[in-house]
């Protein structure tokens, strides 16, 4: 685990970091802060890198970014994944509000980005396989009896 190379800190690095590591999780916070911008009224930048300081971060908003990213995860990640998805925002999360730079932890590293595994098992090949020599079988059967339709 390192230091982001930039080495920007406190809630900046952290919204940096995440942007890069976790981006699903990055355009759920941002989504959130255009909409809380706008209930609010506010003409300010809904993007939180914009807006983030290098200052450490106070609980509340430690907090909310905890809570969009439970949700966020819940969607394309299995329970074991949340966890430990979970614990490395955590310790991002425990950095920004000491006002330290995130640690480069790379989630896909840890399998923690969902893939999409396309294609057929040996299994469903056999079938398949077996299904076709049968349809192949009757039609021989078919031919060979001289029976038209």
């Amino acid at each position: 685990m390192t230091v982001l190379a930039t080495n920007v800190k406190g809630t900046k690095g952290f919204f940096i970091w995440l942007q890069r590591r976790l981006p699903r999780v990055y355009s759920e916070v941002k989504k959130e802060f255009k909409d809380s911008a706008q209930l609010n009224g506010i003409g300010l930048s809904s993007d939180p890198i914009a807006t983030a300081t290098e200052a450490p971060a106070s609980s509340s908003l430690v907090k909310t970014i905890s809570d969009i990213a439970n949700i966020a995860a819940q969607a394309y990640l299995t329970k074991e994944q949340i966890k430990a998805q979970q614990s490395i925002l955590n310790t991002n999360l425990q950095r920004m509000q000491q006002g330290l730079a995130p640690l480069d932890i790379n989630p896909a590293q840890y399998g923690l980005q969902p893939t999409v595994g396309v294609g057929v098992t040996d299994d469903t090949k056999q079938l398949l396989m077996y299904g076709a020599f049968g349809v192949g079988a009757l039609w021989l059967l078919s031919m060979a009896t001289g029976k038209r339709r």
